[in-house]
């Protein structure tokens, strides 16, 4: 297929290579030509096409489990999956709040809309079992129960190791 010379970019003095091509732009502070003295064209372009391939691999929805999100893995941008996952979120949050799981009148630790906000509730939570933690402290919080409940199931990982 023979070039179309009406083009701006043939009108130049010949065609060059982009490797010959110098690079006078600006380039960003993460780029790792940032300390090359000499940037050519080419190279800018190799990294974009490498920023670009990083970007779509990991943007990648393809694998996402949408069990229970309202969401087209063909169709909708990553923004409406994350939207998707906030919306749950603040879902789960209400009904917590709702039921007396979390205490909706805590001050929030999170930033407005995170979705996290309030402190989690013991009362209703059976913690019979586990009344007090390794030093033999009662358990008063969520995160000694947490911490005693990983205790727990480290030990029988390590029983079961042996």
């Amino acid at each position: 297929m023979a070039c179309n010379t009406d083009k701006k970019k043939y009108r130049c003095d010949g065609r060059h290579s982009a490797t010959c091509t110098f690079y006078e732009g600006k380039l960003p502070e993460d780029s790792k030509l940032k300390e090359e003295s000499c940037v050519t064209t080419a190279e800018t372009t190799d990294e974009l096409y490498r920023w670009v391939g990083e970007l779509r691999k990991d943007l990648d929805k393809s694998k996402i489990e949408k069990e229970c999100f309202e969401f087209d893995k063909d169709k909708d941008t990553f923004v409406v999956f994350l939207n998707s996952v906030v919306k749950k979120i603040c879902d789960l949050e209400k009904k917590l709040k709702d039921s007396g799981v979390i205490d909706s009148d805590s001050s929030s630790s999170g930033s407005k809309g995170s979705g996290v906000s309030g402190s989690i509730s013991l009362n209703k939570i059976d913690t019979s079992c586990l009344t007090e933690d390794s030093c033999g402290n009662k358990i008063t919080d969520v995160n000694t129960l947490l911490q005693e409940m990983l205790r727990f199931m480290c030990k029988l990982k390590n029983c079961s190791d042996e």
